[in-house]
């Protein structure tokens, strides 16, 4: 029996070691190449990590940049977000890990924005690159681009596009290929050493044992008297003594077992105690949390909610089951939760408690949270769960803003008053003085606080020169308001201003006086207003007058140039009288420009437009005012410039003031260069300083080369009576102004001093631009012969009714005479009665007591539609006249007007 224990024995031991020995030979080889396989994933892993955590700082260092953006509410300013890409893509193209490591962003359409490793998005190998990024979003990526390429990329939502790292695969996993040798190496040293070990470890260990299971099984058996013999060592050795030792011990351990479950029982019964006040002390808690009414929650390190109160649920209007175990994300949206994560994470972070203001939608409403969140600390003195205590504070907010706005409000209003204001103690020293105030004091708000009011506002009397008295004592004294008209301030800084000043006292909830507030206007412009428009009002009046006269004597100069007109058409040309009346006709002709001017100033001049070719009118004004002066026009026209609709006096008008100007500035002569082009305008609104329409023009500069205009009068040139001159009266740029803007146009001026000036005029083309309109010039006309005509003449001057009728029937006309509307419009009702119709009919405008031209033009055509009717008056600029098709004349006549006015007329109306 023993010799068979003992042959299996040794058996077992022969098969232990068979067994270590093929244990390390099987298991070490796989072991080898899962090692390789291992540090492969490990380099590829940590690879991955090494390339993600550099990648994951570059993008975290756009988006702080972003949210600085979003901090100082400026995240929807485009510029500074492009600012952004621009410098981040800057610093990614500087950008390198190791030798080959580098940055490449791509758009979503697959531009490329950083190369790295392509130039050429044709490139097939870059295609199946892009489509493998856009197939998987973010993560690693190995692709060829010449070498063997490994990128680890992500999809940056604020761009629209892939940013990543790549490198060089065989330089990201070189360790791989050192570990491989060394563990090579490492492998066949544990291999030498393992076969030693097994050689020593039969005759240590093995052999030993043998005997112990030996010895042990005796002592199973009851033979406590057994010895056992041999070599023992290490831990061995002592398995022995211990196992000697144990037999007498057992009995002591027994004992010692029977009183351990003895204590274990009472401390069971102890942990049941503890449990069921410990329970009772949760339920006490979760009661007290249950009804606070404040918010009460605990959240674990990852944001989960793990205890929350019945206010939680109440305001969420979400059961515990659909909280418990989800994320602010999961329940609030995304710009609200990532803001309470934010400050959940500063309390990890910072390891303390903090209060927040944190702003939540709760059931389609916005409420203010007073969240007070603090963190649960382990004995490891880590963070493994936070807390949190929120009160709604959503209507002390909203009384808050409130409030800060009405101060605002306040502030904002005083200081954007345009009065300045004042205020004082009853003592008169200054509390508050507002920016207006400041700026007409001079004295600052922090220089004048608790100064007697006295010496930052000094003010006299206008008229006597004498210093008012104490204001603010008067007032308190008097208590009520007190006002101070007619006075001077001087200033901090010696400046003087005429204001106006009302002083009232401040009283307390009692009615107690306790200060004063003064309200003070400067009114120096204002009066000075006063003053200019009592100025404006007497020129008026000198208008009206000029209005007056300027009617009658166009009625004059009508008679007189239609009688001269009327002599010469019976003496012919062959006299010698005709001469000397021609001589006279212009001269008359000539005053015709001065009513013309006085019209314009008595009413402002509305256009009675022709459409004319302009260079004339241009080279007869400028050589008109430059007659015997030294200095000499120099013209450039386009040879195709267009046609103008404009009023022929009044542009003339405006061409001699500015020449007249430029003349003044050019004391010892030179040259005026007077150049008139076509000009196309294509950008209304582009240039804020040429306010023009879309549409052609024709672009009038006159530059002369005098001193120029000094750059603070430069914007003033056009303002009513503001002149640099002596003697000048401030008319003629402003009414060249006035007239330019009512043809619809623009004048702009251009100076340096010591240069010149050039002035622009831009004027609107006519939509009539015919090269072969007829020529209604007196020397053009052809020799046409009218039919006999039946014309109906209305006028109150006897002399004008007489010239006309002379004039026509010499021509062989029908004349018909009336003085008023009223016989005009009979006359036309009787002739149509009669059967016969007039074929012209020719009014005045005004008849001093009776019916003029507008009324009776509208009784006639109520009678016949299609009258031929012809407006006439001393008044041209008149509305009426401007605009005689509106009122339904077809044509007009103004005065004064010559015979062979006349046949201009008859040839726009009857030459067909």
């Amino acid at each position: 029996m023993q010799i068979n224990f003992k042959n299996k024995i040794k058996s077992i031991r022969t098969i232990f070691l068979f067994f270590i020995f093929s244990f390390f030979l099987i298991v070490s080889l796989p072991l080898f190449l899962a090692g390789i396989s291992l540090i492969d994933k490990i380099t590829y892993n940590l690879g991955s990590q090494i390339l993600g955590d550099k990648l994951q700082n570059l993008i975290e260092e756009v988006d702080n940049k972003y949210q600085k953006l979003y901090q100082i509410g400026l995240e929807d300013s485009q510029m500074h977000r492009d600012e952004i890409r621009v410098l981040s893509l800057e610093k990614f193209a500087k950008f390198s890990y190791g030798n080959s490591g580098k940055v490449f962003v791509i758009e979503n359409t697959g531009k490329l924005i950083l190369s790295g490793d392509f130039s050429d998005e044709q490139q097939q190998g870059y295609i199946n690159f892009y489509k493998h990024l856009n197939m998987k979003k973010e993560g690693v990526c190995e692709y060829l681009a010449g070498e063997k390429k490994f990128a680890f990329f992500k999809y940056y939502k604020n761009w629209n596009a892939f940013i990543g790292i790549s490198i060089n695969q065989e330089e990201l996993f070189s360790p791989k290929y050192q570990f491989i040798w060394v563990n090579f190496v490492v492998l066949v040293v544990i291999f030498i050493i393992s076969f030693v070990i097994m050689i020593f470890f039969n005759s240590l260990i093995i052999s030993p044992l043998v005997k112990l299971s030996k010895y042990a099984g005796e002592i199973a058996a009851g033979n406590y008297n057994s010895k056992i013999q041999g070599m023992f060592f290490f831990e061995i050795l002592i398995l022995k003594n211990t196992i000697e030792n144990m037999v007498i011990k057992i009995r002591e351990k027994i004992n010692e077992t029977i009183e351990q479950l003895a204590t274990i029982q009472k401390r069971e019964e102890e942990r049941d105690i503890a449990l069921k006040e410990l329970k009772t002390s949760e339920n006490r808690l979760k009661s007290i949390i249950n009804n606070a009414n404040a918010v009460i929650f605990l959240k674990d390190i990852d944001g989960r909610f793990v205890t929350i109160n019945n206010k939680f649920k109440e305001i969420c209007n979400l059961s515990e089951e659909k909280v418990i175990g989800k994320t602010v994300f999961d329940i609030f949206p995304f710009e609200i939760a990532s803001l309470l994560a934010q400050n959940d994470k500063k309390i990890i972070d910072t390891q303390r408690h903090q209060n927040f203001e944190e702003k939540v939608m709760l059931q389609g409403k916005y409420y203010t949270y007073l969240a007070i969140k603090f963190p649960l600390i382990d004995s490891d003195g880590k963070v493994y769960a936070i807390a949190g205590i929120s009160t709604d504070i959503t209507d002390r907010k909203r009384m808050e803003e409130q409030l800060a706005a009405e101060q605002e409000k306040l502030s904002v209003t005083l200081q954007s008053i345009a009065d300045g204001v004042i205020t004082t103690d009853i003592n008169g020293k200054v509390i508050l003085i507002n920016k207006v105030a400041t700026e007409l004091t001079g004295w600052s708000q922090e220089e004048s606080v608790n100064m007697n009011l006295n010496d930052i506002f000094k003010i006299y009397y206008k008229k006597t020169g004498k210093v008012c008295p104490d204001i603010v004592k008067q007032t308190i004294s008097a208590g009520h308001i007190h006002g101070c008209a007619d006075s001077v301030l001087f200033a901090r800084d010696g400046t003087e201003m005429e204001v106006n000043i009302k002083i009232s006292p401040i009283r307390d909830n009692n009615a107690h006086i306790i200060g004063s507030v003064l309200v003070f206007r400067d009114v120096t412009e204002y009066n000075r207003m006063q003053e200019e428009i009592l100025k404006m009002r007497k020129i008026e009046s000198v208008g009206v007058l000029a209005g007056g006269i300027a009617h009658d004597f166009n009625n004059l100069l009508t008679v007189m140039l239609g009688n001269v007109s009327l002599v010469m058409h019976k003496l012919g040309e062959n006299s010698d009288v005709y001469k000397l009346l021609t001589s006279v006709e212009k001269a008359l002709d000539r005053s015709k420009g001065l009513t013309s001017q006085l019209l314009t100033f008595s009413k402002g001049g509305a256009p009675v437009k022709d459409t004319l070719d302009i260079k004339d009118i241009i080279h007869e004004s400028v050589e008109f005012i430059l007659h015997g002066s030294n200095i000499a026009p120099n013209f450039v026209f386009d040879d195709d410039l267009w046609l103008v609709d404009i009023d022929k006096n009044q542009i003339s008008q405006v061409m001699q003031n500015i020449v007249i100007n430029a003349a003044h500035a050019m004391p010892d002569g030179g040259i005026i260069d007077i150049t008139a082009k076509n000009f196309v305008f294509l950008n209304e609104g582009a240039n804020p300083l040429l306010p023009l329409k879309k549409g052609n023009y024709v672009k009038i500069s006159i530059a002369d080369y005098g001193k120029g205009i000094s750059s603070e009068y430069i914007d003033k040139i056009f303002d009513l009576y503001f002149t640099t001159k002596d003697t000048g009266s401030g008319l003629g740029l402003a009414i060249s102004h006035s007239i330019i803007a009512k043809h619809h146009g623009h004048i702009s001026v251009k100076s340096a001093l010591g240069k010149g000036t050039v002035f622009d005029i831009y004027i609107p083309a006519s939509e009539e631009q015919q090269t072969d309109m007829p020529d209604f010039k007196e020397n053009n006309l052809n020799p046409v012969q009218f039919e006999r005509l039946k014309i109906l003449i209305m006028d109150d001057e006897e002399e004008i009714l007489g010239l006309i009728a002379e004039y026509l029937e010499y021509k062989n006309h029908e004349v018909c005479m009336t003085k008023n509307g009223k016989e005009a419009v009979e006359a036309y009702k009787i002739n149509i009665e009669q059967g016969s119709l007039f074929d012209l009919v020719i009014m005045d405008l005004t008849i001093p007591g009776g019916m003029g031209g507008k009324e009776a033009a509208s009784e006639i055509l109520k009678i016949d539609k299609n009258a031929k009717l012809v407006v006439s008056s001393g008044y041209a600029n008149d509305p009426v006249v401007a605009n005689h098709r509106n009122y339904g004349f077809i044509d007009k006549l103004n005065k004064p007007y010559n015979l062979k006015d006349f046949d201009l007329l008859f040839h726009r109306l009857f030459n067909k």
